[in-house]
């Protein structure tokens, strides 16, 4: 929690604090009148401090879930740069830039087929975690957006292929091909507002 949301909180605090003495207070002291105004102030009072809390607890909330979104894009960061993963990567992306058809090339052989659709698979739900707003897009904008756009751009003749292997189905990877598109051109998959560059 930033320390601007703690002071206000430390604020509200102590005004419902000093509201509630003074009203207690007075009411001691006055007559029925003053009583029944003090009573309405009371319950003025009263609401204010619910609408406060629910208030303070809106913002702890809220910089909860965003913690919890940057935590979660630190975590796919860590997965891509795992070591078997970065293998995987690269030998891929050696192997189709070396092949005359990138998509004979990864289906020739089983392990290839299989490392392929699990690094796409991987990329993929990258996407979908930015769409669906449980990560943290520009701490990966920052991180990944060069190796993403750059692997749909590798892989691209492979998902063509196999768009056509399958009848034309166009949503097979289409998460990553959307936030290539996006990032690509300095834009939010998820808002499609201008990303910038922060460092």
């Amino acid at each position: 929690m930033s320390f601007g949301r703690v002071i206000l909180a430390l604020i509200g605090a102590l005004i419902l604090l000093i509201a509630a003495a003074w009203a207690i207070d007075m009411y001691h002291k006055g007559d029925s009148e003053l009583r029944d105004s003090m009573e309405f102030a009371g319950a003025v009072i009263g609401g204010a401090g619910v609408l406060f809390s629910a208030f303070y607890g809106f913002l702890v909330a809220a910089d909860s879930a965003a913690v919890a979104r940057r935590r979660r894009s630190l975590e796919i960061i860590d997965q891509l740069n795992e070591q078997h993963i970065v293998r995987t990567r690269v030998m891929l992306e050696t192997g189709i830039k070396k092949s005359p058809d990138p998509y004979e090339y990864l289906t020739s052989k089983d392990n290839l087929k299989a490392d392929t659709h699990f690094y796409l698979g991987l990329l993929e739900d990258i996407a979908l975690t930015i769409r669906s707003h449980v990560a943290d897009e520009q701490v990966l904008y920052e991180s990944l957006s060069f190796i993403l756009t750059e692997a749909y751009k590798t892989f691209q003749p492979f998902i063509d292929s196999l768009r056509a292997e399958y009848s034309g189905d166009q949503t097979l990877y289409s998460e990553i091909e959307k936030l290539s598109q996006r990032w690509s051109i300095c834009r939010s998959y998820r808002t499609n507002k201008k990303l910038k560059r922060l460092i």
